[in-house]
């Protein structure tokens, strides 16, 4: 019995040998694969996290670029951030900050460019609304108030209802439909979540000095229709 076991445990040995001269190549192969592909994800999350930290530090300049207005110096850093770091969150942040740089200094046609990209092409849902509610805005400035109410969707814009609402009775101000636009303030009040109070303040503003439009008018087409 035991020469039997001796003979069973050679040959298990001699299979195993057998294996291995069949299989080396292979399974030296699967490892070294594994370990280029864990150096590989090692070196992309480092080059990664690298991006970011640089991304970061020139957003930081363009920040304090605009504490002193300096301009030139935001659309320089914003370039560069696009250009090298486009992947990165920093890039849709630099792009909102120049837009609205253009914003205050009237530069309507490349506030609108920026904004457009950003609620296009961001991976961030948020920042896609709210690039979306101020390019219109911005449209509204240029004179082009039907595509500001094309571009907003309220009835799915979630938690940014009651401020497209808003900007759609403006842009139907703008057009000179008063009713239009009456609608869409009384639509901004009733969405919810609820606009901000100042928010609030103002969209009822608005209503009011419709109304009061209203009632100036009425003798005038009165008197028109006599």
């Amino acid at each position: 019995m035991a020469i039997e076991d001796d003979l069973n445990e050679a040959e298990q040995v001699e299979r195993l040998f057998a294996w291995w001269r069949e299989n080396w190549a292979w399974l030296l192969s699967g490892i070294a694969i594994g370990l280029l592909i864990l150096i590989g994800w090692f070196w992309w999350t480092g080059r990664q996290e690298a991006s970011a930290e640089q991304a970061g530090l020139l957003y930081r300049q363009l920040v304090a670029a605009s504490d002193r207005n300096d301009f030139g110096r935001m659309e320089g850093l914003r370039e560069q951030i696009d250009k090298d770091y486009a992947s990165t969150p920093y890039a849709d942040q630099a792009r909102l900050l120049v837009a609205r740089m253009y914003v205050e200094t009237g530069e309507f046609e490349k506030a609108e460019a920026l904004l457009r990209q950003v609620a296009q092409q961001s991976e961030d849902t948020e920042l896609r609304a709210i690039a979306a509610v101020r390019q219109a805005r911005v449209l509204i400035e240029l004179g082009k108030p039907d595509d500001a109410i094309a571009l907003l969707k309220p009835d799915a814009a979630g938690a940014f209802t009651g401020v497209q609402q808003d900007i759609r009775g403006d842009a139907y101000f703008a057009k000179g439909d008063m009713e239009a636009a009456r609608v869409a303030y009384a639509a901004a009040l009733a969405a919810e979540p609820a606009l901000a109070p100042d928010a609030r303040q103002i969209v009822e503003l608005k209503l009011q000095d419709l109304a009061a439009e209203a009632v100036a008018a009425a003798p005038a087409q009165e008197q028109a229709a006599q």
